[in-house]
């Protein structure tokens, strides 16, 4: 028996949106591709038009720039039964005019030099037919794929130590609440330092087995 895909659509559009950074609000069609490969589920999609221009300035300008791209796979009830995440790091050298990507799609890890800074981002936000799971563990009924972009997050680590400081920036135990403190709770908030962030929603899919 061979196992191909059939895609159904339940929505013409996938819903693109800035939940921080920004109130950009825009519908963006997002074409999925799903093949079967012994017994695992491969996956296609793109999400490079989440890189906006302010990335891609602040990446222009030398400065080390972060995607992380998670992926979570819901059954019809919206329960997850499979989950992928891609983090990329890039880097312009202005003096070399190159663009240098370091792409981590656990466990596997790449990195390359692109000439066109166009095909780097390309290179992070185009997953190409990537093992994400069994396809045991793929639901008969219908699922969709939903997918958040989130440019130049903070690492949780940064963010432990910048918490800290701002907390007590003598390194001190303080007798009275320091004058960061609001400062301090308003960076526990995900939200307040999390990178912008885009989310995808998929149309419905559906596994078919066809007879070869």
């Amino acid at each position: 028996m061979r196992l191909s895909l059939l895609i159904v659509a339940a929505g013409a559009t996938v819903l693109l949106t800035a939940t921080s950074g920004g109130a950009q609000t825009s519908d963006a069609p997002l074409g999925v591709g799903l093949e079967v490969e012994d017994e695992r589920l491969e996956v296609s999609f793109d999400v490079t038009n989440a890189f906006t221009e302010a990335f891609r300035r602040r990446f222009l300008g030398g400065i080390t720039s972060r995607a992380r791209i998670r992926t979570i796979f819901v059954d019809s009830s919206g329960r997850e039964f499979g989950r992928f995440e891609r983090v990329c790091e890039m880097r312009f050298d202005v003096w070399d005019e190159l663009a240098y990507v370091r792409i981590s799609d656990e466990p596997d890890v790449r990195s390359s030099a692109y000439r066109l800074v166009d095909d780097a981002l390309s290179a992070c936000g185009s997953v190409d037919s990537v093992d994400m799971l069994p396809v045991s563990v793929v639901p008969l009924e219908s699922f969709r794929v939903l997918t958040e972009v989130v440019l130049n997050p903070v690492s949780e680590e940064l963010l432990d130590k910048t918490r800290e400081f701002m907390s007590n920036p003598s390194g001190a135990s303080p007798s009275r609440p320091s004058i960061f403190g609001a400062l301090a709770r308003l960076f526990r908030s995900n939200d307040a330092a999390r990178g912008e962030s885009f989310l995808f929603r998929s149309p419905e899919l559906r596994l078919k087995e066809i007879p070869s």
